[in-house]
């Protein structure tokens, strides 16, 4: 600055920021044309949370560092208090390990080994260890045993996944085949295998009422569209899925369920 003859320089610039650049420079907010100076060789660095594998070494070497610097000898870390860090999100990053292993380090007695009860009060209260026992599932969590036959674990959570959608779906099977990622006809025969029946909310929704089929019972015909086949308990009427829709009875032929035909008691099929 100020000088009449330019002078030669070699030096390499490294600049850092936490900031998405490519979204400030679209909204206005960072130079276009500094950042297409500075955006040469991009370099992302994950947050520590994402390479925790490289705290013990990062927390070592800082704590050696600043025991040096105050003079406390061979300060070292106990395996315990190594499990702490490693499980500690690190809001502040490297920077914030930096800061506690200088904390550490001031305050420590020459030589010692530091212990989960001298970390910083945020650290140590972030580790909680809860017996499975005692901690209440969230409504979508399931234990398994893993000490059981595969059949039977899988069998356990297909049926808990599947009772969870149909209550969620209120009965809807469109609804549910598509949360658990399924076709309609996947879920009925999962449904048929584990021998389970819609909430009862979906019988009564709009003044509905189900063809009551006993599972074991039930047949699938893909060919003609049959979704239910077997000995029925009671008949009132159909849930609006299927309002409109043909019904044949064993020995005649009924519209919307109405009954009455020859042999109705026995057997009866929704068509769909």
């Amino acid at each position: 600055m100020g000088n009449t003859q330019p002078v030669r320089a070699d030096v390499r610039l490294v600049a850092a920021t936490n900031a998405d650049l490519n979204t400030l420079v679209a909204e206005g907010r960072f130079r276009e044309d500094l950042f297409y100076r500075l955006n040469i060789v991009p370099l992302h660095v994950p947050p520590l949370r994402e390479r925790r594998i490289e705290i013990p070494l990062l927390a070592n070497h800082y704590l050696h560092k600043y025991a040096l610097e105050n003079g406390r000898g061979n300060l070292r870390l106990a395996e315990e208090t190594i499990d702490y860090l490693m499980l500690y999100r690190w809001p502040g990053n490297v920077r914030q390990l930096a800061n506690e292993m200088r904390r550490l380090a001031a305050l420590a007695e020459p030589g010692a080994v530091l212990m989960p009860k001298h970390l910083s009060a945020m650290i140590a209260a972030s580790r909680r260890t809860v017996p499975a026992s005692v901690r209440a599932l969230d409504p979508t969590e399931v234990v398994v045993r893993i000490d059981q036959p595969m059949p039977a674990a899988v069998q356990h959570l297909e049926r808990t996944m599947i009772q969870r959608a149909l209550r969620t779906s209120n009965g809807g099977m469109e609804d549910a085949a598509a949360m658990l990622g399924l076709s309609r006809k996947g879920l009925y025969l999962k449904r048929l295998r584990y021998g389970l029946e819609p909430p009862e909310s979906a019988l009564e929704r709009n003044g509905g009422a189900w063809l009551q089929v006993p599972m074991s019972q039930r047949l699938m015909y893909p060919t003609t569209g049959t979704i239910a086949h077997g000995r029925w308990t009671s008949l009132t009427r159909l849930p609006r899925s299927l309002s409109g829709r043909p019904m044949w009875l064993s020995g005649g032929f009924h519209q919307n369920g109405t009954n009455g035909a020859k042999g109705a008691r026995d057997r009866a099929c929704v068509g769909i």
